[in-house]
């Protein structure tokens, strides 16, 4: 059998768009080899049966062969149910499929990709007989796409190390995060897919040459966010005992929403003509019928606006229903303190705000349509707010957080904007209450290393450009970069091999040095759950900058106007009330702000 090459995905809402086009040129025209066949297969048994590594096999960057176990199932997926663990089998599965969620694709506004039986873990281990430090990766793609396939995590660089490392499938979008506050429509299933997955990490890791008691749960983004909700739930923050949290703060405008959850589950039904009370068996098994792909596509037509915000479905506060994953809102249990203690390393990076203003340089319209909005846009943007709920307390938060002319006016402008007075100090709220309550084990860290290649290039350039790029670098050389700065997301190129992406990331003398460091830093928190030995002190103003070099760096202050604000801009639910409790179905209809597209009745 000949070498095998990897089919492209869409697996993170930062990368995709027709941009992926180029990489099957790429792909085609060079030949790129990203898997070879290895004929030494090794079998294991877990507790559902036997499973055979995967007939591809990867090797670390220094040369150590990797057993990989691609898409094993943890669990059934049910429409808008909790999964259950996935049942035993007879004879021997071959632990070889890339498999992805239910989302919208990557050629076009209207295609969508992958399946609902999507439950499934990738295991990469270098030593089955052993008892290493167990590292599980939580993807990210603001709740609504991405996967756990190597195409975009390989693990060739983490691997270099003595840890497992583990990647989550769990469900995306309305059908992981639909909600109607009953135990119809409980919501959070995405969450309790991650739960369900952590489990079968502490039933059948052991066989992977993993530590079931040293487990460390990292993730990006809104990944973050999701591992930070693990570590306020009562319901699975026994299951792990470290987290990384990169750029994924439960503060952000993503993690928030304005309308009971029920408005977006009812508005999905009516468009689906299932009526719009989701207590009735009969809209229920309606909408349990509908084809999940246009779910999705239909659920993206009727709320996403400005670079697809605002993103309705994502972990709610459930405690109106049977078996809450949380019991109130995560805030308030981050402020009170009310969590396990644990070794936590949080931080971001750099020009966080590039992952929004580096769409301006490749749709300029955007500026005009910034500009005319912005009443409605500058709410969105730092509050997380939808337009039919903006106040006139909105607007006057805002002239407290910002001067009346900062206005951005050109993409320096816009990235520092988005950056330096939404993202960073938001995530520094999250960061301070973590090192208030967990005072001597939270850790900060800064990224700073402009890499050859980050997520403002793919958002940025065009189609041509990026077929160059591919092609020059065979020369090695690497024109047309942008260096716009140390986005949202970089970090990620120098951590994993993105094998979707027929580049070498780790392209300059300088990537490699920042990637080796990061490695380390990463899976020595996982092995000592603390920094390396020489950053060992957790401090409140104190971070670790990480770039081709570790240096010790007092924090910043960012905009500290935010803790003027009334708390509700922390919250799951911004105008969170007493009688949500009672509010299932149109019955609720006084509370939701319909928009123009959506009634209630």
């Amino acid at each position: 059998m000949g070498p095998r090459t990897s089919q492209l995905t869409c697996v993170s809402s930062y990368y995709c768009g027709s941009w992926t086009s180029v990489i099957i040129v790429g792909i085609a025209l060079f030949g790129v080899t990203l898997r070879s066949v290895n004929p030494d297969l090794v079998l294991v048994r877990v507790e559902e049966g036997w499973l055979q590594e995967s007939m591809s096999s990867y090797w670390s960057s220094q040369g150590h062969r990797i057993h990989s176990f691609l898409g094993i199932p943890y669990g059934e997926a049910r429409r808008f149910k909790k999964a259950s663990p996935y049942p035993p089998w007879s004879g021997i599965r071959q632990a070889d499929r890339h498999v992805e969620c239910t989302q919208l694709g990557n050629y076009g506004p209207y295609e969508t990709t992958g399946v609902e039986d999507c439950l499934v873990v990738n295991v990469y281990t270098t030593a089955l007989q052993d008892q290493r430090p167990v590292m599980v990766w939580i993807h990210g793609g603001s709740f609504n796409s991405g996967a756990a396939t190597p195409r975009v995590y390989g693990p060739e660089f983490l691997l270099d190390k003595d840890v497992v490392l583990v990647t989550i499938n769990y469900r995306l979008g309305p059908l992981g995060f639909l909600s109607n506050g009953k135990d119809d429509f409980p919501g959070n299933l995405g969450l309790w897919d991650q739960r369900l997955a952590l489990q079968w990490i502490q039933k059948n890791i052991a066989v992977f040459g993993g530590d079931k008691n040293k487990v460390t749960l990292f993730g990006q983004s809104s990944g973050g966010i999701m591992v930070s909700y693990h570590i306020l739930s009562h319901q699975s923050q026994h299951l792990f005992h470290a987290a990384i949290i990169q750029s994924g703060a439960i503060t952000l405008p993503i993690a928030k929403s304005d309308n009971h959850p029920g408005f977006y589950a009812q508005a999905l039904a009516k468009h689906f003509s299932c009526g719009s009370n989701l207590t009735v068996t009969s809209s229920i098994q309606c909408l349990e019928r509908e084809d999940p792909h246009q779910i999705v596509l239909e659920a993206k037509k009727l709320f996403s606006s400005f670079l697809s915000n605002p993103y309705p479905f994502k972990p709610v506060l459930d405690n109106t229903t049977s078996l809450p994953f949380f019991r109130r809102d995560p805030f308030e249990i981050l402020e009170s303190g009310d969590f396990r203690q644990m070794p936590i390393m949080i931080g971001n990076n750099r020009d966080e705000g590039l992952i929004v203003s580096s769409n301006f340089i490749r749709n300029p319209r955007l500026w005009r349509e910034f500009h005319q909005n912005n009443d409605e846009l500058l709410p969105l943007i730092f509050f997380g707010r939808s337009k039919s709920f903006i106040e006139t307390d909105d607007m006057n938060s805002l002239k407290i957080l910002l001067p009346s002319d900062i206005i951005p006016v050109d993409f320096e402008a816009l990235t520092a904007f988005v950056g330096d007075h939404v993202i960073l100090p938001l995530e520094s709220v999250t960061i301070d209450l973590f090192l208030r309550h967990n005072p001597n084990g939270t850790f900060v860290y800064h990224y700073t290393h402009q890499n050859s290649y980050g997520i403002s290039d793919i958002i940025a350039q065009s189609l041509p450009t990026l077929f160059l790029r591919a092609f020059a670098q065979l020369f090695g050389s690497n024109p047309f970069s942008l260096e716009l700065g140390v986005s949202h997301g970089d970090e990620l190129f120098l951590l994993f091999k993105p094998h979707v992406i027929p580049l070498n990331t780790r392209f300059t003398r300088r990537d490699i040095q920042t990637s080796q460091n990061l490695v380390n830093v990463w899976t020595g928190f996982a092995t000592h759950q603390r920094l390396p030995q020489r950053h060992l002190r957790a401090s409140n103003d104190i971070y670790l900058e990480i770039g081709p070099s570790l240096t010790l760096r007092h924090r910043q202050l960012w905009n500290t106007s935010w803790h003027q604000l009334p708390k509700k801009y922390f919250h799951l639910h911004q105008y969170h009330l007493p009688s949500w409790k009672d509010c299932f179905g149109c019955n609720c209809h006084n509370l939701f702000r319909a928009s123009s597209t959506v009634k209630c009745h």
